[in-house]
């Protein structure tokens, strides 16, 4: 047994030794000086287990005495650190006093630790008594200065433990434990020494000091209080503290959905439901009413709790947490008040609110996710004709519908004015639409909504918000129930003075543009902005006079410049109106042409907006197949042609694609009209104007007019040219007409002083100077004039003549030296913006509309293969991002030095890539497919070569009746790539017809 005591005693003690030492080398870790004080505790500490055990295996008297008295020391130095490291812990201020006291203990520790060392050698504070037994061999005979170095240690402990007890009766509850824990610790260490000292023992195991173990235990303990206690328990306590004092009932329930727990404001909420009802989390949901968020993983909504009469809006917020795997580990919902920040009119919450929960929580809601906006027709008239109770009634009738039948995890907001707002998390637009209509057949009144929806690459639900009210706002313009669109009804009146078949042509190109809308994917803001957009895009032709906007011949230079300025007047009219500043740009552009070559910016391609260039087509569709003052309409067939035969010139190609397919489909049904006939002028000659001198000659022919003025600087006679120039006629001259009513009337008091100043030297005058027409518009010319004497007339005249200072040479050197500047700005917009900025290849848009370009000229075959990196989210993760772009960058040159000239390649975004190959007709199927093939095969050989070592995947389609448009082909091929990676990757499949 003894052997056995003995065994055991050491390996504690070397045990705790070790341990010691680890808590030694963590403090040292923390470079702070509670961390130095600990160090030097562990270190003593360590030495008193080991001094200890020396002193009580050792036989001989005098090692004996020399561990012990070394163990002595030991516990001195201890409990000195202990004292500063606790100070510093409890934050304790040192003064005056606790430095002086603090200089008294330590100046005690250096003489006791002085007695220790001489008592091996004279036996002034202890002596040993030998035991008789084989483990402890001697045991302590205590002197005076031994007592004294027991009430010097108790002391020091008392004063340890008065230090720490005051200051946690000073700290709050949750930071009490972390003293009281170190004082309990060190009270049972004084106990188990005081029953070492006085307790008479017998038996080796009652006579070891078990208190020696207990240093390194408290040791532990303060390190733990110190540095661990205040993150861990501390935070602990917090977390529960204000987990259940938060102002939001929380409520979590585990993987199986059985409730763990809630905290004290979610018993408040819940105290008047039944207990069953919360008992797990289906039940939660069915008693209030939220079934339908099982299906998401994240999102917010409204409840209404019902409270006796009274009725509880709470907002929830509920997200499924997961593990590192991925594994479903509980539900949690939180319930946020809303009684502040709601409507009591609807129960929905206030917009500013919604917006600032949003700002604080941007990632709550993820595409796809659709903002719908409602809005009643006329309420502002109800509101004066019914009273504002009838009005508050529709609003909450409406707002009832849009809960009983939009989807159960709908978010409501109050907008502005009385604009309803419903978020709609991962439904589709159809989903939507079938729950307006069903809210339509039971609401009494009229409204108008639209739809925005999150977007994929930008996660922003306000900015969808926006779109949705925007659309909204747009529609209701556009509805003769809406007072909005009295805005517009004036405009359009005067419009149709202009024109007598603007309301048909409206309702046409409406038509055309909804349908060919749908097609390509427009949102419900952008179909509402065309929608508007075809009816007010020639809104500026009502300021050009009727008899140039139906003139049945050819337009002379001067009146197509006056054509022209309809987009421009267009454009200010929408800007001055506040309801339709939206499309004002729209309107400026609609006369853009694909090349560059239109007006009034020499936009082209993708730079245009992409409702102008919707307009532009639907617009001369319409225009060709029907009736104008100066031909006949052609027939569909006829107008079809022309449209294809300008895509890529004049016209957007994907866009003329997309409305063929729409009219061939029969999903845009063109009436046939009874007096077609062969068209009369081409789409290009009846939108610009053709130039017919040669603007590289160096002779040109002057335009010029001769009028004469009496000596009041009446005009008393002009030429035609003079009428064509200035748009006044011979019964205006007759009615009478001076000099200075061309002259516009803040230039009148420049134009005499000039005037006057040659003539005084002479009876000439050379003048450039501007001239205001009839409708008020003004040119600039060249005026060259002489004052002379009617000899016949007997009166002093002038004969003034006038040229057109845009015709001369050196204007029209000017127009042709920034004509030739524009052509190189678009060359470089070209380069800069159609092209991807990583990879230089083109991108996906302008990669579609010039394959498109090609696909209507049916002059080739085209085959479009699709490219995929494989396993290139790996790569990426395992790189970094930068050696991702450098790959993507590789691939990309590899692919453009595989095809030829001709050929073209595209970066469709993310790891994929396309391009496009151009046959002769001639050319066979297996012929292309083996082009393609060589293609993949000198891909692959020099993706191997490099350092990258993946792979590519890639599916073609070739061009035929069936595909016939570009996103017939992408789809065709995007399924051959699709089976290429099914089969195990690194492959090529080419597309066939099943």
């Amino acid at each position: 047994m003894e052997r056995f005591l003995e065994d055991y005693y050491i390996f504690v003690s070397l045990l705790l030794a070790g341990t010691d030492m680890c808590i030694f080398a963590a403090a040292v870790r923390h470079k702070d000086k509670m961390g130095r004080y600990i160090a030097a505790v562990s270190v003593f500490a360590a030495a008193v287990d080991l001094t200890y055990l020396g002193s009580i295996l050792a036989e001989d008297y005098f090692i004996a005495s020399c561990f012990a008295s070394l163990y002595f020391i030991g516990i001195d130095w201890t409990f000195i650190f202990l004292m500063r490291a606790l100070a510093i812990y409890a934050g304790i201020v040192q003064n005056n006093l606790t430095k002086i006291s603090m200089k008294l203990l330590v100046a005690y520790a250096v003489f006791d630790t002085a007695m220790f060392l001489i008592n091996p050698f004279r036996e002034i504070v202890i002596s040993y008594i030998p035991t008789g037994f084989d483990v402890v061999h001697y045991i302590y005979e205590m002197h005076f200065i031994y007592i004294m170095h027991l009430v010097f240690t108790y002391s020091m402990l008392t004063i340890i433990i008065a230090g720490l007890v005051y200051y946690a009766a000073k700290a709050p509850v949750s930071y009490r434990n972390r003293y009281s824990l170190i004082v309990i610790s060190i009270i049972v260490l004084i106990a188990i020494n005081a029953l070492f000292l006085y307790l008479p023992g017998d038996k080796n195991w009652m006579i070891i000091d078990y208190s020696i173990m207990g240093y390194s235990f408290v040791l532990y303990i303060i390190y733990y209080s110190c540095y661990k206690y205040s993150r861990v328990v501390v935070l602990k306590n917090l977390s529960m503290d204000i987990f259940n004092k938060i102002d939001q009932g929380i409520v979590f329930f585990d993987y199986r959905g059985d409730l763990i727990m809630k905290n004290q404001k979610a018993e408040i909420l819940f105290e008047y439901m039944n207990p069953d009802n919360i008992a797990n989390k289906d039940a939660l949901l069915a008693a209030l009413d939220l079934t339908d968020i099982a299906r998401t993983e994240s999102g917010a909504l409204q409840c209404y709790i019902q409270h006796g009469e009274e009725t509880c809006i709470r907002r929830c917020d509920y997200r499924v947490l997961h593990d590192e795997k991925e594994r479903i580990t509980g539900t949690l919902f939180v319930f946020t008040d809303m009684d502040e920040e709601t409507d009591l009119l609807t129960g929905f919450q206030f917009q500013k609110y919604f917006e600032r929960f949003i700002e604080e929580n941007p990632d709550i809601y993820r595409y796809p996710t659709i903002a719908a906006a409602f809005d009643i027709n006329s309420l502002s008239v109800i509101n004066a004709t019914a009273g504002r109770e009838e009005g508050d009634r529709m609003i909450i009738r409406l707002s009832e519908l849009m809960r009983k039948h939009l989807p159960a995890d709908t978010y409501y907001i109050r907008g502005n004015e009385a604009i309803l707002i419903a978020i709609c998390p991962f439904v589709t637009q159809h989903v939507i639409s079938k729950a307006v209509s069903r809210i339509k057949e039971e609401f009494e009144g009229n409204f108008q909504w639209a739809t925005g929806l999150i977007s994929p690459e930008e996660n922003n639900l306000l900015a969808a918000i926006d779109d949705a009210v925007r659309g909204m706002y747009n529609r209701k313009l556009l509805d003769k129930n809406s007072v909005s669109s009295q805005a517009i009804n004036s405009l359009v009146k005067t419009l149709k003075e202009a024109d007598e078949d603007t309301a048909a042509h409206v309702s046409r190109t409406q038509y055309y543009g909804s349908v060919l809308g749908s097609r390509i994917g427009l949102s419900d803001m952008q179909q509402s902005q065309l929608s508007l957009l075809c009816l007010m895009h020639d809104i500026g032709k009502i300021g050009i006079p009727l008899d140039i906007l139906n003139k049945p011949g050819k337009l002379s230079s001067e009146e197509w410049a006056v054509i022209k300025g309809h987009v421009r007047k267009g454009y200010d009219i929408a800007r001055s109106t506040e309801a339709l500043k939206d499309i004002a740009g729209l309107i400026l552009h609609h006369h853009e042409r694909w090349d560059g070559k239109g007006y009034p910016s020499g936009l082209s391609m993708e730079s245009i907006p992409i409702l102008s260039r919707i307009i532009s087509v639907v617009d001369t569709f319409d225009a060709l197949i029907n009736d104008r003052p100066y031909r006949r309409g052609t027939t569909i067939e006829a107008a079809l042609a022309e449209l294809r035969r300008c895509a890529g010139s004049q016209f957007d190609p994907y866009i003329v694609s997309e409305f063929i397919k729409c009219i061939s489909r029969g999903e845009i049904e063109v009436r046939e009209l009874p007096h077609t006939s062969e068209l009369l002028e081409v789409v290009t000659e009846s939108t610009e104007e053709k130039e017919t001198e040669d603007i590289n000659s160096a002779v040109f022919e002057v335009t010029f007019s001769r009028y004469v003025l009496d000596s009041a600087n009446r005009i008393l006679q002009a030429d035609d040219q003079f009428f064509q120039m200035t748009g006044y006629s011979q019964e205006d001259i007759e009615k009478g007409i001076y000099q200075l009513d061309l002259i516009p009337e803040k230039d009148r008091g420049d134009y005499l002083v000039k005037v006057n100043r040659q003539l005084y030297n002479n009876q000439r005058a050379y003048l450039e100077h501007p001239v205001r027409k009839k409708d008020g518009t003004v040119i600039y010319v060249s005026c060259f004039g002489r004052q002379y004497y009617d000899s016949a007339a007997k009166a002093e005249k002038s004969e003034i003549f006038i040229s057109d200072a845009f015709q001369t040479m050196s204007i029209r050197r000017y127009a042709e030296t920034q004509k030739l500047k524009a052509e190189q700005r678009l060359a470089h917009w070209e380069r800069t913006y159609r092209r991807d900025s990583l990879t230089g290849l083109l991108s996906h848009a302008p990669f579609r509309n010039d394959v498109e370009m090609h696909l209507l000229r049916k002059e080739e075959r085209i085959m479009l293969f699709m490219i995929d990196v494989d396993n290139f989210k790996e790569y990426n993760d395992t790189h970094g991002h930068r050696a991702g772009d450098e790959y993507l960058v590789f691939i990309a040159n590899a692919l453009a030095a595989s095809l030829r000239s001709e050929d073209m390649a595209c970066r469709m975004g993310g790891d994929e890539f396309s391009a496009a190959l151009f046959f002769d007709k001639s050319c066979s199927i297996e012929q292309m497919e083996s082009r393609a093939a060589d293609i993949f095969e000198k891909i692959t050989t020099i993706i191997k070569g490099s350092e990258y070592g993946t792979g590519i995947s890639m599916g073609a389609a070739i061009s035929d009746d069936l595909l016939s448009s570009f996103n017939d082909l992408y789809s065709a091929a995007d399924r051959a790539l699709y089976i290429s990676k099914e089969a195990g990757r690194n492959r090529f499949t080419l597309y066939r017809h099943e």
